[in-house]
């Protein structure tokens, strides 16, 4: 209820609220473990077709016999993911984080009951473009929101928001391992091969790029379609290929 009613004050003086100070929805989460998600695309093209909640606690084993399943029966790429927010209500916000991260995830989800009363948040599943321009402002606004909330409690300043990397910038560490670049080109090169045809030549492609990924200490189960799919919403990761991430930054800017 302090972190609730931190956010509250700073959504209130962002004028978000819709009059008289009062909060509409009201800000409302529990910090607790957060489901799972199974999201599916099909094999020849980047396109989150289904999102189903699971439990957290799934074991491995279990993911991959889903995943398994559906290739074999369905012949589309699934993946089982973790997820760090879910935007029922109240929320529910991965418990364990940091205060800032925490702030930050829990200002995202109260953003999507905040548009769930209009129409951007409404039309959320419209297309490919409207989820990731919803989850793309989450996080941008969240952080914003979040960063306030967390000057607010603290007295220490939030890091500025910095602009979305471009696939043509240059690495941020010259001669050092640059996961974005990295997972920018994975894709940007998987959708090159699935546009041609070669759906079986990107299956080998992603596998491979996850195989080099672990030798740079980064463990990732696994890289199909459907993890492009679903890391693809968020237009700032290196999974998007989507400008919508650059505009809303130019936007806030302006």
């Amino acid at each position: 209820e302090y972190l609730e009613s931190a956010l509250s004050r700073v959504v209130v003086q962002q004028r978000l609220n819709a009059a008289g100070g009062f909060v509409w929805p009201p800000v409302d989460f529990r910090l607790d473990q957060t489901p799972r998600v199974l999201v599916t695309s099909p094999r020849d093209r980047i396109e989150r077709q289904q999102t189903v909640l699971i439990a957290p606690d799934v074991a491995v084993a279990e993911m991959e016999r889903i995943e398994g399943a559906l290739l074999a029966r369905e012949n589309i790429s699934a993946i089982v993911e973790a997820t760090g927010g879910l935007a029922t209500y109240p929320t529910v916000v991965l418990a364990g984080q940091d205060l800032l991260p925490l702030l930050e995830v829990a200002a995202h989800e109260w953003l999507h009951s905040y548009l769930f009363f209009r129409p951007l948040g409404q039309q959320y599943d419209q297309s490919a473009d409207m989820t990731t321009l919803n989850e793309t402002l989450a996080d941008i606004a969240g952080r914003e929101i979040g960063g306030m909330a967390y000057t607010l409690l603290t007295g220490k300043n939030a890091p500025p928001l910095d602009p979305p990397r471009d696939s043509s910038a240059a690495p941020a560490r010259p001669g050092e391992f640059d996961l974005f670049m990295f997972m920018r080109e994975t894709r940007q090169r998987t959708d090159d091969l699935l546009k041609r045809g070669a759906i079986t030549g990107a299956e080998g492609y992603m596998e491979q790029r996850r195989v080099e990924l672990s030798s740079h200490g980064y463990q990732v189960r696994k890289i199909n379609q459907a993890y492009f799919a679903f890391h693809g919403s968020y237009g700032e990761s290196p999974s998007s290929v989507s400008p919508i991430a650059r505009e809303l930054f130019e936007l806030r800017t302006l």
